[in-house]
């Protein structure tokens, strides 16, 4: 498999396992590569839940800087 097909494997997974988090009413609220872990089939699992809120339905501004 090419290294893009596994890209777009992967990525869809990490999609789908934040699609469930929503689901579910929660937010992860650190999600990074370092939060993914890849396994040799392709699965992805999401790790470190340590800043995980409530979700509140509502759209929420976002402050950089």
């Amino acid at each position: 498999m090419a290294d893009w097909q596994r890209l777009r494997r992967a990525l869809g997974g990490l999609a789908r396992g934040v699609n469930a988090i929503h689901a579910a009413g929660k937010l992860h609220c650190d999600i990074k590569p370092s939060n993914a872990l890849v396994d040799a089939s392709g699965r992805v699992a999401l790790l470190d839940f340590g800043l995980v809120s409530e979700g509140t339905g509502r759209k929420r501004d976002t402050v950089t800087g």
